[in-house]
């Protein structure tokens, strides 16, 4: 059973398909968390990828490396050669 949520406080989970395409872009680009977050708020192009603009907001390295622990645990996150 699911457990009502007492408040709306916090931030909103970031899209899974938006989630997806990062991991697209850091083992494409060989980035560590960090180096991802840094280069999705530098490049435009990566940006453009994400469809995300200037200005709006981007999952830190917190939210990248959480997001990676999810697939592992649900066993998403195989490599595949």
């Amino acid at each position: 059973m699911k457990e009502d949520k007492k408040s709306n406080a916090g931030r909103k989970p970031y899209d899974k398909l938006l989630m997806f395409k990062i991991i697209i872009l850091q083992r494409y680009y060989n980035l560590s968390d960090e180096q991802t977050e840094f280069q999705i708020k530098d490049r435009l192009s990566f940006m453009n990828f994400l469809g995300l603009q200037i200005g709006d907001n981007v999952p830190d390295r917190n939210t990248i490396w959480l997001f990676k622990e999810e697939l592992k645990e649900k066993d998403l996150s195989k490599k595949t050669i």
